[in-house]
């Protein structure tokens, strides 16, 4: 009975509760250990993971706020929602709730992927602590009208900085998607505020929420990177530099009756490569500039193995080996690598966790 008052009360929130819990019921459902998912099983459930997200799976944004990483992770998360959800909704009506409590955990989704290029993000705390930033605001914003204004302002301010100081000092708490959700539901619920005393009230609700849904569509379109694509790149480039970046050694150990196999095969790899790093991707600054470099080290590396193999052709055995592009390319190589490698080393990374997709 009391349950039930309680959620006609505050439906959005009994709601909000509802679907966290009953996604984590068929994930154990379906074999999900009681600690929850992680690694490259939480991505596949739909968690926040950068390269993903603001690649082709926006979508993530959504389905991660209701993804939990085990029992404690739900009942903390749930708890906090049971505690704040009942103080916002009451205060601001269900629309405008449901309204936060979304673009509160969007925003905090899109700042982590901003923010955190390995982390896999899951869970409602982006959201939560939108409805903290709104909370916080609508106080600040009524403080005359609301009875013990000061003292739930600074009861509030002091859970929202350990949070934040928690997220600072234990590593894996996602302090980017916390940050991203406080600021995200204050400004929506100033903006709401704001709106509260113009003449059509609920016409101003409508037209802020349309255009805060498309600012965030425009700002998640526009922060689209193609890194996934680069990543693989960089895979292919690591592999055609182990098989045949060393060309002497390519030369001096191969079996002379399959010569023109092993040129053709090294040749492949080297031209996949080039073609690769020459695809008009969107990527930042420093991956264009590194897919450049690379797209230049595996034309020379070609162009050796193209000048060698046609020699090859003509003189057979007799042919001299041609080291006219190695220098070159061994020093644009001694040049780059100080930044492939640690990037390259992300790219493996993201790809063990991401797995064979396209």
């Amino acid at each position: 009975m009391l349950l039930a008052t309680w959620s006609r009360r505050f439906p959005v929130t009994a709601f909000l509760i509802a679907a966290n819990v009953a996604v984590f019921v068929v994930q154990l459902a379906m074999g999900v250990p009681l600690d929850g998912a992680h690694g490259s099983t939480l991505v596949n459930w739909g968690a926040n993971f950068s390269v993903l997200t603001l690649g082709d799976e926006p979508w993530r944004l959504f389905i991660s706020m209701f993804l939990h990483i085990g029992a404690l992770h739900l009942a903390v998360n749930m708890y906090s929602l049971l505690v704040l959800g009942p103080l916002v909704e009451r205060f601001v009506g269900r629309a405008r709730y449901g309204a936060i409590y979304l673009g509160g955990g969007l925003i905090g989704g899109l700042a982590s992927a901003w923010w955190n290029p390995l982390v896999i993000s899951a869970g409602a705390s982006g959201a939560i602590m939108g409805l903290a930033g709104a909370y916080l605001a609508l106080l600040l914003l009524f403080r005359q009208r609301i009875r013990r204004a000061d003292t739930r302002i600074r009861q509030l301010a002091v859970i929202i900085a350990l949070n934040i100081g928690m997220g600072l000092a234990i590593p894996g708490i996602d302090n980017a998607c916390h940050l991203g959700g406080l600021a995200g539901g204050a400004l929506l619920a100033a903006v709401y505020a704001g709106a509260a005393g113009r003449t059509r009230p609920w016409l101003n609700y409508a037209a802020i929420s349309l255009a805060c849904a498309l600012l965030l569509a425009a700002i998640t379109w526009t922060s689209r990177s193609d890194a996934l694509h680069f990543d693989r790149a960089i895979e292919q480039a690591i592999v055609a530099n182990n098989s045949y970046g060393d060309f002497r050694g390519f030369w001096l150990a191969g079996n002379e009756d399959a010569r023109l196999a092993q040129f053709e095969a090294a040749q492949q790899s080297w031209q996949q490569c080039v073609v690769a790093m020459q695809q008009p991707w969107r990527l930042n600054q420093a991956d264009r500039a590194l897919a450049s470099q690379l797209a230049n080290y595996c034309n020379l590396r070609l162009a050796q193995y193209r000048v060698n193999r046609a020699q090859w052709e003509e003189q057979g055995s007799a042919a001299l080996l041609d080291t006219r592009y190695a220098a070159e390319a061994d020093a644009l190589r001694a040049a780059l690598w100080g930044n492939f490698e640690p990037r390259a080393t992300l790219a493996l990374q993201r790809l063990q966790l991401v797995g064979r997709r396209d």
